[in-house]
């Protein structure tokens, strides 16, 4: 199979663009102004922090796995002094009854560096308490041992590293760097945290300072928020690293609540995370389809490697048998190439998209249903379901559901697969938050298979690769034929782009203003380019060579047009703006 960032270079239109990485749009709260902000403690009196965690039961009688969900409570309670300081004893609890005879660490507070101090007194060994809870207390609180399952819990974080540690400093700035000593015994000179940005947030009627790196929100009064953290007292635990290996060993923590000695929350992960619509009229999805190794009705004529590259976007809905679906479409035009043997690519046309295929959707509860009215074109019948769930964002890590995947050709007919228990249960294998065009949203890191071959799927926007918004597309024959769909873009109301998958661009393709239905229209009619806007929006007009260069430029309201009159013979780019937003493109050919 072709490498296919090959076909992403088309000396044709000059294009040459590979990008994977995520469109993350600055933070609504990256303009609050800094003196708005007062400092929320950390470390305070009755202070409580709950997780949840789950762990695959193994032991069932029935002989399959079962997932068990479980809470627990780190509360501040108390104090000890310290080389002449009042330290705050941290109790490990479930349902405020402790877990633990004794504090699992002690806590300091100056200005708004917290510092931590394990409790040396604390006998592991010899604790009462079920299994799991013990797991967790091993894994992701006291202290995260590299080898949890040799170790007999008696060793001291001393013996790894010199405490007490800087566990936060909010005065960090971006470029500084936090070194937690638990990483330390992995012979890692780099910090295990460094701030990429400092942003302002509002939960909970009070803003706070969120530290971000990659992959880690720190806020102040709370630690870390969000889905990749383990507890405020123990970020990056290096047991998370190997834990997903075994079914009995119990996941990373995930925030629930922080609440103060009174019960009040001062943090309610339900209350900061809304979550983002999937289904939505206010963006489009562009996508590239791809064949290989076809003989038959190929999108391009002799093509090996044939390419389409298509938009989609939800319009109205339709009701079938009670049941209110949102209608997903096919929109714009269409570009389509081909790739020989030899990586020449021939063939480039831009056409209307003639594909009337409709799919049915549904959203509920961070869950995302297609209509199943597909039929089948291969020895495995359509999956015997009302509905396939194709997304569910209420997952966390090592959960799992059935997803069933086909594939589905361009011209129409579907191909399903093997609908087998062991090849449509797919696990999410990690977690985090990525933020698109102002919204944070849950990405998550799926798999189906062993060893893992792992698919990013993302609220608001759906699968990044091996599938488009209603389907997933898994194909295994590749010795003998090969389809598959990959995320192009996504982009806004405003044809802003929001997310970059393969990120080619599509420079003979429109991206109309998708609230508006009237959208402004561009024509080329031999001697002049024309655009025309029923709502007698101000209009730029350009026109380009294949090179980019700017021939001429004209502006209006309602109506303009340019004259392609001095244009000598070949390929040009008409660019036209409404209320200074690009609203359409297209490549014309004077002769």
């Amino acid at each position: 199979m072709k490498d296919i960032t090959k076909i992403l270079v088309i000396p044709a239109l000059g294009l040459a663009s590979v990008c994977h990485a995520d469109a993350m749009s600055d933070t609504p709260y990256a303009d609050k102004a800094e003196k708005e902000y007062v400092y929320n403690p950390m470390i305070e009196e009755g202070k409580t922090w709950t997780y949840h965690s789950n762990i695959k039961m193994t032991d069932n009688p029935s002989g399959e796995a079962e997932i068990f969900h479980f809470q627990f409570q780190l509360t501040l309670e108390g104090d000890t002094v310290i080389d002449g300081k009042p330290w705050k004893k941290c109790w490990y609890r479930n349902d405020g009854v402790d877990l633990a005879d004794a504090p699992v660490v002690f806590l300091l507070e100056e200005g708004h560096k917290v510092y931590l101090m394990p409790n040396n007194n604390l006998d592991r060994s010899g604790l009462d308490m079920p299994e799991h809870y013990k797991d967790v207390l091993g894994c992701y609180i006291y202290y995260p041992e590299f080898d949890n399952d040799t170790n007999s819990g008696t060793s001291t974080p001393q013996e790894h590293g010199t405490y007490p540690v800087l566990l936060y400093d909010f005065d960090a700035r971006e470029g500084d760097g936090l070194v937690w000593p638990w990483a330390l015994s992995m012979g890692r000179p780099i910090p295990d945290f460094t701030v990429g940005s400092v942003e302002y947030r509002d939960f909970m009627g009070r803003t706070h300072i969120l530290l971000k790196d990659l992959s880690t929100v720190i806020a102040d009064g709370v630690g870390g928020i969000g889905s990749t953290d383990a507890v405020f007292i123990c970020p990056r635990p290096i047991d998370t690293w190997y834990t997903c290996i075994f079914d009995d060993k119990p996941t990373l923590p995930w925030l629930e609540t922080v609440s103060n000695a009174s019960g009040q929350l001062l943090y309610d992960t339900d209350e900061d995370k809304k979550q983002p619509l999937l289904i939505r009229e206010d963006r489009i999805w562009e996508y590239l389809y791809r064949e290989n190794g076809l003989l038959k009705n190929p999108i391009v004529e002799n093509g090996l490697d044939n390419y389409l590259l298509f938009r989609m976007r939800f319009d109205g809905t339709r009701e079938m048998d009670g049941t209110v679906y949102h209608r997903l479409l096919y929109t714009g035009n269409i570009v389509k190439w081909s790739l020989t043997n030899e990586d020449d690519i021939f063939g480039w046309e831009e056409t209307a998209n003639d594909n009337s295929q409709e799919y049915l959707m549904r959203e509920e509860d961070g869950k995302v249903y297609v209509l199943n009215n597909f039929s089948s074109s291969s020895p495995y019948p359509v999956p015997d379901v009302k509905e396939i769930l194709v997304y569910d964002f209420n997952l966390r890590k090592d959960d799992s559901y059935r997803l069933f995947y086909c594939v589905p050709y361009w011209e129409g007919k579907t191909v399903w697969d093997d609908l087998s228990d062991d090849f449509t249960t797919f696990t999410v294998k990690d977690i985090n938050e990525v933020e698109i065009d102002g919204e944070v949203c849950v990405r998550q890191e799926i798999s189906h298979c062993d060893p893992p071959s792992l698919y990013t799927v993302i609220e608001g926007i759906g699968f990044c690769e091996s599938g488009f918004l209603p389907l997933f597309v898994y194909d295994t024959r590749v010795c003998i034929e090969y389809v598959n769909y990959n995320l192009n873009r996504v982009y806004n109301a405003e044809g802003d782009i929001i997310y970059r998958g393969l990120d080619i661009d599509p420079e003979t393709v429109s991206v109309e203003k998708v609230y508006d239905k009237s959208s402004l229209s561009l024509n080329y009619g031999g001697e002049a380019v024309f655009a025309e806007n029923p709502e007698g929006a101000v209009i730029s007009l350009s026109l380009l060579d294949i090179s980019g260069k700017v021939m001429s430029r004209v502006s209006g309201a309602g109506k303009v047009s340019a004259s392609t009159a001095a244009l000598t013979p070949g390929v040009y780019v008409a660019i036209a703006q409404a209320d200074g937003a690009t609203v359409a493109r297209r490549k014309f050919v004077v002769r």
